[in-house]
């Protein structure tokens, strides 16, 4: 229980004090005085501690107002709304790029069964480059046989930013592809692989950020 949920009223002290009264009267003088100091070290302490704790919160409603330059709550929120909106519109342009784990990913799942993969990109993609070659690093880490080339003017009515095309009768590393690409959450879809390629056993072709 906090000290200021257990205080007494006024009208409780002068009660309080007629009826010890005639105790106190009795007591010797210096016993007075002792209780007189006791009560205004007490109270003194009291008074400091509400002080404190009003300072304190003071401290925090301005150190409130300087972080968000004196906006009140519904336009600071309105202020994070348009921070968060700006994010999104940034990393909506920002280079696509593979990250450490999911390259990775991508090295563990096609060691398993290693082959020939082609891998392309549309020249309409800006970062189509830059992902092509960590997609053939990654690959030929994984000891595959790796090659790449780009697509100059490619389609213009894609739907996937990535696909996989695979023959139609999968092997082993084409199995492989698949699982590298799902082991890293990159997602694509589905096609067939491509009369130009008969000898891979995976074409991966890179498409523009769609937004």
């Amino acid at each position: 229980m906090r000290w200021y949920e257990n205080r007494m009223g006024i009208d409780e002290i002068i009660d309080r004090l007629a009826k010890e009264w005639p105790v106190i009267s009795g007591a010797p003088f210096s016993f007075i005085i002792a209780i007189a100091i006791v009560g205004t070290v007490i109270w003194l302490a009291l008074r400091w501690q509400y002080g404190a704790r009003l300072t304190h919160r003071d401290d925090e409603i301005a150190a409130y107002k300087r972080k968000l330059d004196g906006a009140s709550p519904d336009e600071a929120r309105l202020h994070i709304d348009r921070l968060e909106a700006r994010i999104r519109q940034l990393e909506a342009i920002a280079p696509r790029t593979l990250g450490p784990e999911q390259i990775e990913a991508i090295i563990e799942a096609g060691r398993r069964a290693p082959g020939r993969i082609y891998i392309t990109y549309d020249s309409a993609a800006s970062d189509g480059g830059a992902l092509q070659a960590q997609l053939l690093q990654a690959f030929r880490k994984a000891g595959w046989a790796a090659s790449g080339n780009f697509m100059a003017g490619g389609e213009d009515d894609y739907v996937h930013e990535f696909v996989l095309n695979l023959p139609a009768d999968a092997t082993p590393a084409s199995l492989a592809a698949r699982t590298a690409l799902e082991s890293a959450k990159i997602s694509f879809a589905s096609g067939q692989r491509s009369d130009n390629n008969p000898d891979v056993d995976a074409e991966i072709v890179i498409f523009a950020r769609i937004t």
